[in-house]
């Protein structure tokens, strides 16, 4: 499985970057919430490498209720929710998979994290809905690039492929 973390926060805000903006919007955890989220989201990380899709989700969603209400204006929400919708993903769980990752979706730094729109349209290519699926799978390729969909079934870029135009150089 690819680093999810990297994947997901590579490109985005620094912490220090993150923590500035926190501070400037008075959004604070306090050091035990903070520890237990950390805590919890570090176990989901490990069941997931482990294969325990199921205990990964249960981790995962223990650590997004360490946020406050409304969780989706916590920075921490978009890594979480992004790493339980991969986790439903794996289990070829998909319907829950889309269902999450368009909750992320809602959290800060998702639009235009190319992992999640990956992801996300993998989860509806798979339940069927393949209008939001081209859309996703369009965007990861065209900010991420085809080593986007390297770690995964060549069955979604080869779709897409079918669903879109070729680049100008007419190489994929």
């Amino acid at each position: 499985m690819a680093n999810f973390e990297y994947s997901l926060f590579g490109s985005h805000l620094s912490d220090f970057h993150r923590a500035i903006i926190s501070f400037a919007m008075n959004k604070r955890l306090s050091k035990k919430a903070g520890a237990e989220l950390d805590r919890l989201y570090a176990e989901g990380n490990k069941l997931v490498d482990k294969g325990q899709y199921a205990e990964a989700v249960a981790k995962f969603a223990a650590a997004l209720d360490c946020l406050p209400r409304p969780c989706e204006e916590w920075d921490a929400s978009t890594q979480i929710l992004g790493c339980m919708g991969d986790a439903y993903f794996l289990a070829g769980e998909f319907a829950k998979a889309a269902k999450t990752l368009d909750h992320a979706m809602q959290c800060p730094d998702a639009i235009g994290n190319t992992f999640l729109h990956l992801r996300l349209g993998q989860s509806y290519f798979e339940v069927g809905n393949k209008k939001r699926a081209v859309d996703e799978l369009t965007f990861a390729y065209e900010e991420g690039g085809l080593e986007m969909f390297d770690d995964d079934d060549p069955k979604y870029f080869n779709w897409l492929k079918t669903q879109i135009k070729p680049p100008a150089s007419g190489k994929w």
